[in-house]
């Protein structure tokens, strides 16, 4: 049974692949799109939208349903690495070179945004609910923006408590996933209790993974695609 989860997964994440090797065929101005392509056809785990198409299929949907929000979410979370490498000024991004490093600060934001334009040309493809779903994406997005803000306030305080940090994980980190859940339940015309349903235990989920992540910033290093100790040295305030 395990092995069978494991092949399907599998499945999801090459339909999720091959997806965004066509949105990166169309492509020009190599000094702009070449890093997307890059960033893109050199995926991580693909969990978001990985978990965008199961709930979709578990709220009566089918994957092909939550397809445009899938690959919108796994194109919106790249965005957001890369901004993340411009503030942190990081070199390295799942064990290669950073588009920052790569490419400096500025053309590097500009790639970004560019990569957030397609995101959202990719999202309007969603057959069901697509009002809804721009809604909750663009909560999703400011979210996010507002979990970094707090993120890089802390760096300057010696006083963060245990309950500012958990805010700002949940904004940062967990709501990313928590709208990653939600889309997909919006794809298959899902009633608001199963959209709960899908945000609380995607919100847990995502509180685990950035504790454990914070652990693997002291603990795994380069090996991991991280520098290691990088938080430390940033002056984060995490969970350690």
């Amino acid at each position: 049974m395990i092995q069978e989860h494991a092949e399907y997964i599998q499945k999801l994440q090459r339909i999720v692949a091959a997806r965004l090797q066509e949105v990166c065929a169309d492509t020009a101005i190599d000094s702009l799109y070449a890093p997307i392509v890059d960033a893109l056809t050199n995926p991580g785990k693909m969990i978001r939208p990985v978990l965008t198409m199961l709930f979709c299929e578990a709220t009566g949907g089918t994957h092909q349903q939550a397809l445009p929000a899938a690959v919108s979410v796994e194109m919106l979370h790249t965005f957001t690495l890369i901004h993340d490498d411009i503030m942190d000024r990081a070199d390295l991004r799942r064990g290669r070179p950073s588009v920052y490093a790569t490419c400096g600060a500025d053309q590097a934001i500009l790639i970004g945004d560019t990569l957030l334009a397609m995101a959202l040309q990719e999202l309007s493809l969603s057959k069901s609910n697509p009002t809804v779903l721009l809604r909750d994406y663009a909560k999703g997005l400011r979210e996010v923006c507002e979990g970094q803000a707090l993120d890089i306030s802390f760096e300057t305080r010696a006083d963060v408590s245990l309950a500012e940090y958990e805010e700002m994980i949940e904004l940062k980190t967990a709501r990313l996933l928590m709208m990653s859940c939600s889309l997909g339940v919006l794809a298959a015309e899902g009633t608001v209790a199963e959209r709960n349903l899908a945000r609380s235990c995607s919100k847990e989920a995502g509180l685990a993974f950035q504790l454990m992540d914070d652990v693997l910033d002291v603990t795994a290093g380069e090996e991991f695609g991280k520098k290691l100790g990088g938080d430390v040295i940033e002056g984060k305030k995490t969970w350690l």
